[in-house]
C-alpha cells in the first residue's frame, strides 16, 4: 500500500505517517495540495489522506481537483466539522471521511478496506489458484499451508494477487522501492526467483511468471506427467 498524507499539522501527518510505516506499507507526506495531487498522477499511489491544507490549495480544493484531474486514487478525508461538512467531502468526490485526529488502528482497516474494494475484492482473504493472502494479518498460504515471506516478497505477491492482471516492472519498482533510485534489476530477479521457490516447495503451481520486456503475471503452472518407461 501507498499512501500520500497532505496534510499541514506535522503532529498530525507524523503520526499517521508513523502508523502507514509500522503497518509495513509506504507513506508520502507532504503539505501541499497540488504536490500531492502530482504525486498520485506520476507515482503509483493507492490513497489519498487529505487532512487540513493551508499552503496552496483547501482540502475541498484539493478533493475536487482530484476529480477533475479524474485521477484513479482512492481518498479519505479527516474533518472537525459534522455530518454538513462530511457530506460536502463525499459529495466533492472523498470515499470516505474520519475525525480530523482519527484512531490509527481504525485509519489503517479503513485503507486497507479501500485497497481491497478498489481492486474488487469483499474481504481481507484474497485468494488466487492455490495461493491465498490475508490482508488483515499479513499472513500468505500455499494450498492451505502458511509460507513465511519476507516484507518485500509479502508487497509483490500482494500487488500481484490484488491486481489479477500483469504488473508492468516499472509499477513493481514503484510499488517496492517507494520512487527511489531504481536497485539493480537483479535483485528484483532474485527477489522473483525466491517467491517461486517457496511456491514450488509448498506444493504450490501458481507463481510470479516474467512478462519478458513488460512486467509480472500470476499463473497457473501443469504439473508434469511422468509415464514410466
Amino acid at each position: 500500500m501507498r499512501v500520500i498524507v497532505a496534510e499541514s499539522d506535522p503532529t498530525v501527518a507524523k503520526a499517521i505517517g508513523n502508523s502507514i510505516r509500522e503497518d509495513g506499507e509506504y507513506s508520502y507526506i507532504t503539505e501541499s495540495g497540488e504536490d500531492a495531487l502530482s504525486a498520485a498522477k506520476l507515482c503509483g499511489f493507492d490513497v489519498l489522506v487529505v487532512g487540513v491544507i493551508t499552503a496552496d490549495l483547501s482540502s475541498i480544493q484539493t478533493v475536487r481537483t482530484a476529480r477533475i484531474r479524474k485521477l484513479s486514487i482512492m481518498v479519505i478525508v479527516l474533518v472537525d466539522g459534522g455530518p454538513m461538512e462530511r457530506k460536502e467531502f463525499l459529495d466533492s468526490g472523498a470515499d470516505d471521511c474520519m475525525d480530523r485526529i482519527p484512531d490509527m488502528d481504525e485509519l489503517m482497516a479503513r485503507l486497507r478496506a479501500m485497497i481491497r474494494r478498489a481492486h474488487g475484492h469483499a474481504t481481507p482473504l484474497v485468494v488466487v489458484g492455490d495461493l491465498s493472502i490475508n490482508l488483515t494479518t499479513r499472513t500468505f498460504k500455499v494450498l492451505g499451508t502458511e509460507v513465511p515471506l519476507r516484507p518485500k516478497e509479502y508487497s509483490f505477491l500482494r500487488l500481484l494477487m490484488l491486481r489479477r492482471e500483469m504488473v508492468a516492472k516499472t509499477g513493481v519498482f514503484l510499488h517496492l522501492y517507494n520512487s527511489e533510485r531504481e536497485p539493480d534489476s537483479r535483485a528484483l530477479d532474485t527477489l522473483v526467483f525466491r517467491i517461486r521457490q517457496k511456491i514450488i516447495e509448498a506444493g504450490g503451481t501458481t507463481i510470479p511468471e516474467t512478462v519478458w520486456g513488460y512486467g509480472y503475471i500470476l499463473r497457473g503452472q501443469k504439473k508434469q506427467q511422468h509415464t514410466a518407461a
